[in-house]
């Protein structure tokens, strides 16, 4: 019996960085999504081989395949140049094994070009057939001998984004800024980020040296150096770490940490965070709050619910009820805190989700806004007077930041009971060493604080905070 293709399993494994990447550029032209596909994977492969040869392979083929995907439209742009076909009539499965070795030779100065050769021309010949190897050997070699070249294509694919994207940031951002978001995000990817959980900071210097034995490199964060720390994985994977499985890290970028922090919620406080998975802000809250108060956590997938459920028990935090609601409908109760981090369209985090830049849905989009404007007006009826509502994003655009909170606050039934607060104000109360000078300058603006790459190394963020005055 012939051994079954790897495009049609639904999970595959190889000794091979190149193959294993080529799956996973496959598998996106499917409609997976580049976290859980790899995520799902990596587990799976854990499970059957944690020696330190199969991590090695598994980090160089997250790096290929992140390399290749975040610059999927100039590698076909290229392909569209050297060959009879454009890229969009290739066999899938030939289309991906180009990409990958134009995107190493174009991107990766480590790249060897008879290496990459012999090792697509072997993967195509073994995956397809020998036809559509020897096209993909003519291609690398007119790749060799007439490098295409790239500024003279349109700007949105030097800056590898779907011409909408391009547009709408554009207009979003202005040209400049847009094109340096858009630039910065093509650079080698962000650190792996985790937080210090309390009991984690309780124990600073006994938690880092169990990292270190571990083989994990750590650092202190740039914006957050109390709270965030860089980890470089070694032969280690995250979960495994023993910091990790006792709860004194959790995995958390810079900015999607720093609302809370500036919040600093006192102990007793009551919360509800409306949006509430994966779960890094319900968690930052009940750890604030302390034992005497309380957090509702609310989520609508129940996937989601389990995943929050399951952070919270290796934490040991009792504290938090977890409940399936839906953020846009009515709810009872009042709280001392509300957080609204809603579903947004996730394009600061480019660096983590290359597939975003793929593709624009203007309609999904608006559609987006107007679901984000129902759960800021829902959130509202929850925060007690005096109390603080916390809205945030994991975007850079301006309709869903910026003028969602302009829109809310200029509502008749908002208007005159809600105040914005200015981000630096409340930085202001904390410490240099909890909030450094660079993290303040981010922090100088009106309508909430956005931080925007690359005047900040870390995800694009949003954020606003409104009291209730009345």
């Amino acid at each position: 019996m012939s051994k079954p293709k790897p495009l049609n399993q639904k999970q595959f494994i190889s000794d091979s960085s190149r193959d294993q990447a080529w799956y996973w550029l496959c598998r996106m032209e499917q409609g997976a999504w580049s976290n859980r596909l790899l995520s799902a994977d990596l587990k799976h492969q854990a499970a059957s081989d944690s020696s330190a040869a199969a991590l090695r392979v598994k980090q160089q083929a997250e790096a290929w395949f992140y390399l290749a995907l975040s610059h999927q439209p100039s590698c076909d742009w290229l392909l569209d140049q050297l060959g009879q076909r454009p890229a969009a009539k290739l066999d899938p499965g030939l289309r991906n094994a180009l990409r990958l070795a134009l995107a190493r030779l174009n991107y990766d100065p480590a790249a060897k070009a008879y290496a990459e050769i012999y090792e697509t021309v072997d993967l195509v010949k073994r995956q397809l057939n020998s036809g559509a190897a020897g096209y993909a050997n003519a291609i690398l070699r007119a790749y060799q001998r007439r490098k295409p070249d790239l500024s003279q294509a349109a700007p949105w694919i030097q800056l590898n984004v779907h011409p909408d994207l391009f547009r709408d940031l554009t207009e979003q951002l202005g040209a400049a800024m847009a094109s340096a978001f858009l630039a910065q995000t093509l650079t080698a990817p962000l650190p792996l980020c985790a937080r210090l959980t309390k009991r984690g900071k309780a124990q600073t210097a006994a938690t880092l040296a169990s990292l270190e034995q571990e083989d994990v490199g750590c650092s202190p964060a740039v914006l957050l150096p109390e709270d965030i720390i860089y980890l470089t994985l070694g032969s280690r994977s995250l979960t495994s770490l023993s910091a990790f499985k006792d709860g004194l890290i959790y995995l958390q970028g810079e900015a999607s940490a720093l609302p809370l922090i500036l919040a600093a919620m006192p102990e007793g406080a009551s919360v509800l965070d409306v949006c509430a998975a994966p779960g890094g802000k319900t968690i930052q809250a009940a750890e604030a709050v302390g034992p005497q108060g309380r957090v509702l956590a609310a989520e609508l997938k129940l996937p989601k619910l389990a995943l929050i459920k399951a952070n919270l028990r290796r934490l040991g935090l009792k504290n938090v009820e977890v409940i399936q609601a839906d953020a846009t409908r009515p709810r009872s109760g009042s709280y001392d805190y509300v957080i609204a981090d809603v579903p947004c369209s996730g394009l600061g985090l480019l660096w983590s989700r290359p597939e975003l830049r793929l593709k624009w849905e203007a309609a999904a989009v608006q559609r987006l806004q107007l679901t984000q404007a129902q759960i800021l007006r829902q959130a509202a009826q929850n925060v007690k007077p005096g109390g603080l509502l916390i809205y945030s994003t994991c975007t850079v655009r301006k309709a869903e930041n910026q003028d969602q909170i302009e829109t809310f606050l200029a509502d008749p039934q908002f208007k005159g009971r809600f105040r914005l607060l200015p981000a630096i104000n409340l930085a202001q109360r904390l410490p240099d060493q909890v909030m450094p000078a660079r993290t303040r300058e981010l922090l100088q603006q009106q309508t909430g604080a956005l931080i925007l790459p690359p005047a900040a190394e870390t995800e694009g963020f949003y954020m606003a905070f409104l009291r209730r005055e009345a």
